[in-house]
């Protein structure tokens, strides 16, 4: 399924839609598409292809949720850049989080110049999921919760890497206005390089 330039979004007062479910095996290519009002924007199996480029998931309880059964990946061709994940204070959504990995014990691709505003979560990492995060922004992440909440949640032995391009010159990730930086427990890790606030 490949989508262009268009804006997806609930219709009527206080509802949520499913969103987009890609299947193993499946493949889905996002280009310039908005994204809103929906319970899991994107929610994608073990072995499933995503391409998501410029994408902005607006007001979503879950913006992008990659699940699989057991320990899996995304397919080899997967890409996440340049998305903005944000909510706002009249959302219909409740809770916000960003990207929520579950058994990803590697994503084949980096998640790679996106923002994250106004979350629960930034990024949540259950089950030995690994991601790796290059030159995203992090900006107002908070939660009155900090078992689940934090910019980034890490449980059952997760890890994420979170980093400038490579060693390259660019703008490093940022962090502004996030008190809860790492919350979770059990054996979790992460590495960050080059990151200011």
């Amino acid at each position: 399924l490949e989508i262009n330039q268009i804006s997806l979004a609930s219709c009527g007062n206080n509802a949520l839609h499913s969103g987009i479910v890609v299947e193993n095996g499946g493949t889905l290519i996002l280009n310039n598409v908005v994204i809103g009002d929906a319970l899991s924007a994107v929610k994608a199996e073990g072995g499933a292809t995503i391409i998501l480029n410029d994408v902005n998931f607006s007001n979503n309880r879950i913006a992008l949720h990659l699940a699989g059964q057991q320990a899996t990946n995304l397919g080899s061709n997967s890409v996440i850049s340049n998305c903005l994940v944000e909510s706002d204070q009249f959302s219909k959504a409740g809770t916000h989080r960003g990207f929520v990995l579950n058994n990803m014990n590697e994503l084949n691709c980096a998640i790679l110049q996106c923002s994250f505003v106004n979350l629960e979560n930034a990024l949540e990492l259950n089950n030995d999921s690994y991601a790796q995060v290059v030159e995203c922004d992090f900006e107002n992440i908070s939660s009155n919760n900090l078992i689940s909440g934090g910019t980034v949640h890490l449980t059952s032995s997760s890890r994420v890497d979170i980093t400038g391009l490579g060693g390259e010159p660019g703008d490093p990730p940022t962090f502004i206005n996030c008190p809860a930086l790492v919350t979770g427990v059990q054996n979790r890790s992460i590495s960050m390089y080059e990151c200011k606030s």
